[in-house]
């Protein structure tokens, strides 16, 4: 697999000794399992977060759905792709999708996650190209296309982008942000659409990205949509209408985009709190965390802990965000949630120092 993608794409070195041999009229060409001669003419060159990206397909479907996922970002590309992705489809007959659970390994620059039995992404971190293979079916379903395989792709491309992933939500009030953090079921998603509806910017329910900017942290939320429960009707009677149906392993979700809070380009914001959400049936209760927990706990929502960014990047990140206010937030309903996340929101300011 790491020939795969080792050291770039160079269409004339592969032709030079190992094209596929092309027979006589009549005759089926050789197979080329690994789609290393397939051919990707379709481009697109998207600003994910303030880092360019080139796309390229070979599927018109496929870059129709990437450039709508990515649509919430400036568009205008100044300088050369960071990183290519190469996006292959092939034919399949499935009508109804489930997408499968993910497998993974890595070594020091390869990154490789299987998709069930035809579908994969590797990421060669040093070349900084990603090629990804997928059925059609897949593809067609724009929900689990962006939620599942683009998402895999951005998590694995973003430590060579200079962007930490952490498990979180984000909420905001112009440019300070909320990071809301909580282990799966913990209310994330519903308290943070929650909170959209008393006027807060949703930006992300899963999935936070962090950076440095001059030694102050910002913070860009997930471009997937958020993913709610089937159970959290009855704490949003709405999702019954709005909500678009994605399958994933043994469980459907319900999903709705969160590009309508936001009426402008999305833009990072400075995390001016941090929030852990531990829900019980008891009356809400907002207890103050010291920076030193704060710092342990977060470092433990960062997904892949052999991270291939770098070190010293990925610490200053910690410290840096570690000087912020945070709190336990105990709470039984969502609702009351959102109306904690406004009060800190309102509370802080983006330069206050706890230190």
């Amino acid at each position: 697999m790491h020939c795969l993608v080792e050291g770039g794409w160079n269409a004339a070195k592969a032709v030079s000794f190992s094209l596929p041999k092309r027979s006589r009229l009549g005759e089926i060409p050789a197979c080329d399992p690994l789609r290393r001669f397939r051919s990707t003419p379709l481009t697109i060159d998207v600003l994910a977060m303030g880092k360019s990206i080139r796309v390229e397909t070979d599927s018109p479907l496929i870059l129709k759905h990437a450039t709508r996922a990515f649509i919430r970002f400036e568009r205008t590309k100044n300088g050369p792709s960071q990183f290519l992705w190469r996006i292959v489809s092939e034919p399949s007959e499935e009508s109804e999708v489930c997408w499968p659970p993910l497998t993974a390994f890595s070594d020091q620059t390869i990154r490789y996650i299987n998709m069930g039995r035809r579908s994969f992404v590797a990421i060669d971190l040093l070349a900084r190209q990603a090629v990804g293979i997928l059925p059609e079916s897949f593809a067609r379903d724009e929900t689990g296309f962006s939620s599942v395989f683009l998402a895999s792709m951005f998590y694995l491309t973003a430590p060579m982008l200079g962007l930490l992933p952490v498990s979180a939500a984000c909420v905001a009030k112009g440019n300070k942000g909320l990071l809301v953090f909580g282990p799966p079921n913990s209310g994330k998603t519903t308290s943070s659409y929650s909170a959209k509806k008393l006027g807060l910017d949703f930006h992300a329910d899963q999935s936070v990205f962090l950076e440095l900017d001059c030694g102050a942290v910002r913070a860009w939320g997930d471009f997937w949509p958020a993913s709610f429960r089937p159970e959290t009707i009855r704490f949003l009677p709405e999702l019954s209408a709005l909500g678009r149906p994605f399958s994933y392993r043994d469980r459907t979700f319900l999903c709705l985009d969160k590009e309508p809070s936001i009426s402008r380009n999305a833009e990072s914001v400075v995390p001016t709190a941090c929030i852990f959400l531990e829900r019980e049936d008891t009356a809400p209760r907002l207890i103050p965390l010291s920076n030193h927990d704060l710092r342990m706990r977060v470092r433990l929502t960062t997904p892949f802990k052999d991270d291939a960014g770098s070190t010293e990047e990925r610490e200053a990140v910690f410290a840096a965000l570690s000087r912020v206010p945070s709190y336990r937030l105990v709470y039984g309903d969502p609702s009351a949630a959102a109306v904690f996340f406004r009060s800190v929101l309102n509370t802080h300011h983006v330069r206050e120092d706890r230190s």
